[in-house]
């Protein structure tokens, strides 16, 4: 958009790539980070800060009172739910626009803030995420190599979690697949569940899927630095998440042609449009899992619109591309300035990051 910025982190990708215009500031640390960010707003004197999480609002509200700017708040989900300090909250109800990556964590905000005569913002805005794309390939000679690399045979059905394994947040779903497998190999024994990822809950993984008597057809990968061959080599990803903010992985996913089976209660819903690209399941209900993850395995190479590679890469592309992405993000930043003056259509933007993701529908 030719607009120009700086974004502070306390942690970020080494190949993390910024618009055009755009310095990348690092802080290792709380105070300094938090010294860092003042100086900048001081220094530089932006119309606009954008802050991605909750506990980052008090640093945030002191550098645009100093620099006399706006504050908007970036609101993922897991954050909002859990994020319950006095002081985050109050400075969190004098943002000037919270936005939500999904409709589940609006409504995560909404409780969160629910005195509206206290709130400065008005109602919250959604903005879908995008992807990088680089995790996502159509590359079909890719399976291949990527099968080999892992140690899966050719014929081999391979479902996908992607996702950190955490003693705290233990909502990916990752005991809900292990829970199903027994009786989804009784019916199909060349199938295989890879599960990429770390945390200190693995171990415990382990040994449940040990004691299921299925360990020998999971895998713990660990961390895998090029995500695009997971992809290539899995036939189904599958994530019957509970307390997903939106779930980029999905896209991801889709976006490699995969097929994908998700939770329906948290804004996984959203990522496959409300199951247009996606089979959706009751994450609380094992026999949901099991059936749901059944029927997208029965379905594969059949005619259903949500296995067909080339379909499920349009319709992601379609709904949160790039192009998609900058569209909705021109229409919430567009026309704003220091002076919340309408008539002006440019700003310069300064970032503030962390160091960090329904009813009525029928499964």
């Amino acid at each position: 958009s030719g607009r120009a910025g700086t974004a502070l982190t306390l942690s970020a990708s080494p190949d993390l790539k910024l618009p055009p215009g755009w310095k990348l500031c690092r802080a290792r640390g709380r105070l300094p980070y938090a010294m860092k960010a003042i100086a900048l707003a001081i220094r530089q004197r932006p119309s606009e800060i954008v802050v991605f999480h909750l506990s980052l609002m008090p640093v945030a509200f002191i550098a645009a009172r100093l620099a006399s700017a706006r504050v908007t708040l970036v609101a993922y989900g897991w954050e909002i739910t859990f994020s319950r300090r006095n002081v985050d909250r109050w400075c969190g109800y004098r943002a000037d626009r919270i936005v939500a990556i999904s409709r589940r964590t609006a409504l995560e905000v909404e409780r969160l803030f629910s005195d509206k005569r206290s709130r400065r913002f008005g109602a919250v805005q959604i903005l879908h995420p995008t992807w990088d794309h680089r995790n996502s390939t159509a590359d079909r000679a890719r399976r291949g190599v990527a099968r080999e690399a892992f140690g899966f045979k050719q014929d081999e059905v391979v479902m996908l979690t992607v996702g950190r394994m955490d003693a705290f947040e233990r909502c990916k779903g990752h005991d809900r697949v292990l829970d199903v497998l027994p009786a989804l190999l009784a019916s199909n024994l060349n199938l295989r569940y890879l599960i990429v990822g770390q945390g200190e809950d693995q171990g415990r993984l382990v040994e449940r899927a040990e004691a299921l008597g299925v360990a020998d057809r999971v895998t713990f990968a660990g961390f895998v630095e090029n995500l695009a061959d997971c992809f290539a080599v899995c036939d189904l990803y599958v994530m019957p998440s509970t307390q997903e903010g939106f779930g980029i992985v999905f896209l991801e996913a889709l976006g490699s042609g995969r097929p994908v089976v998700a939770g329906g209660i948290d804004g996984s819903i959203e990522a496959v449009c409300w199951g247009e690209l996606g089979f959706l399941c009751d994450p609380l209900d094992p026999t949901s899992v099991e059936e749901t993850i059944r029927r997208a395995i029965d379905a594969l190479d059949g005619p259903d619109l949500r296995v067909d590679a080339a379909y499920l890469r349009s319709q992601v592309e379609l709904h949160f591309g790039s192009d998609a992405f900058d569209e909705s993000l021109a229409q919430l930043f567009g026309r704003c300035d220091r002076h919340h003056d309408s008539t002006s259509d440019t700003f310069d933007d300064h970032r503030i990051e962390g160091d960090d993701g329904i009813p009525g529908v029928p499964y």
